[in-house]
C-alpha cells in the first residue's frame, strides 16, 4: 500500500490518523485492541496488505488476498442502542466510492453487500459494523472488505464474489481507498432519513422474493421498502414485517 498516492488521492479531512499494516489477524480486531488499549481515535484509519483472519458478518471468514482491508473508527456520543443504520450509511459510501475510483455502477444487497450489477450481480464488497461502549458514548469499529485485484477465489465463493479486476474495472487499492474514505466523510454520520432516497436509488433487493436467516424463525416473503430508520420491510403471509438484524437470501 502507497500511503502517498492514498494522500493524493484522499479529500476528506476527517481522516487524520492512517495506519497501514503488512499482515494483520483483522483491521477490525486490531482497532478494537487499540480500544482496549485506550488508544484507538476518532478518525484513525486502518489498513492491511493482508489479513490471516479476516471475518465477515456472523464470522463467517473473509477471504481477502488481493483485496482491499480497510477499517475505520468513529467515536459518536451516542449510546450503542441509538447509533443508527451505520452499516447502510457505510455501504453506500463505499457504493459510491467505487464509482468515483472505477466509473462503474454498483449496488447494494441489504444490509451490507455492495454488487457489482443491479440483476444477477457478484458480491464485490461488504461491511462489517462493530458498536463497542466508549468514554461518552460509542466506538463505531467500521470494517469494509473490497474484492480488488483478486484473480481467483475459493470454490465456495467463487460463484457468488467477483473482483473489480475480474469484471475489467482496473484500480489501484490505494484509489479506492481513498474514494472511500471521500465518501465515508459525507455519509457515515448523517440520519438515514436523509439517504434513504439515494440508497434506493442503487437498491437491488426491494421486489425480490427473500429470505431472512439467522432469525430466531425464518422470515419469507416479498422485499417491500426501507422505513425511515433503516429497517426491511417484509410482505409476508402474516403481514409487512420490519427487520433490522439478519442475513438476506434471494429467493427464486
Amino acid at each position: 500500500m502507497d500511503e502517498t498516492l492514498l494522500v493524493e488521492h484522499l479529500r476528506a479531512a476527517r481522516w487524520q490518523e492512517i495506519i497501514i499494516l503488512d499482515e494483520v489477524e483483522s483491521t477490525n480486531g486490531y482497532a478494537l485492541q487499540l480500544l482496549a488499549e485506550g488508544t484507538l481515535r476518532d478518525g484513525a484509519v486502518i489498513i492491511a496488505d493482508r489479513q490471516t483472519a479476516g471475518r465477515g458478518r456472523f464470522k463467517r471468514p473473509w477471504f481477502s488476498d488481493g483485496g482491499l482491508a480497510l477499517t475505520v473508527a468513529v467515536m459518536s456520543g451516542e449510546p450503542p442502542h441509538r447509533v443508527g443504520p451505520v452499516t447502510l450509511n457505510a455501504g453506500l459510501a463505499v457504493a459510491k466510492g467505487l464509482k468515483a475510483a472505477t466509473g462503474h455502477d454498483f449496488y447494494l444487497k441489504y444490509p451490507n453487500d455492495v454488487m457489482s450489477e443491479k440483476e444477477h450481480g457478484k458480491k464485490v464488497a461488504g461491511i462489517l459494523v462493530e458498536a463497542k461502549p466508549a468514554q461518552g458514548g460509542t466506538a463505531l469499529i467500521i470494517g469494509i472488505g473490497v474484492n480488488v485485484e483478486q484473480e481467483l477465489f475459493p470454490d465456495e465463493i467463487n460463484s457468488i464474489a467477483a473482483s473489480l479486476h475480474q469484471l475489467g474495472l482496473e484500480a489501484r487499492r490505494e484509489v479506492v481507498a481513498a474514494e472511500i474514505l471521500n465518501a465515508l466523510e459525507d455519509d457515515i454520520e448523517r440520519p438515514f432519513c436523509d439517504l434513504r432516497e439515494e440508497w434506493l436509488n442503487m437498491d437491488c433487493t426491494i421486489g425480490k422474493a427473500v429470505r431472512i436467516k439467522n432469525l430466531k424463525v425464518d422470515v419469507e416473503g416479498i422485499a417491500a421498502g426501507l422505513d425511515g430508520d433503516g429497517a426491511l420491510l417484509v410482505e409476508t403471509a402474516r403481514g409487512t414485517e420490519r427487520i433490522t438484524a439478519g442475513d438476506v437470501i434471494f429467493g427464486e
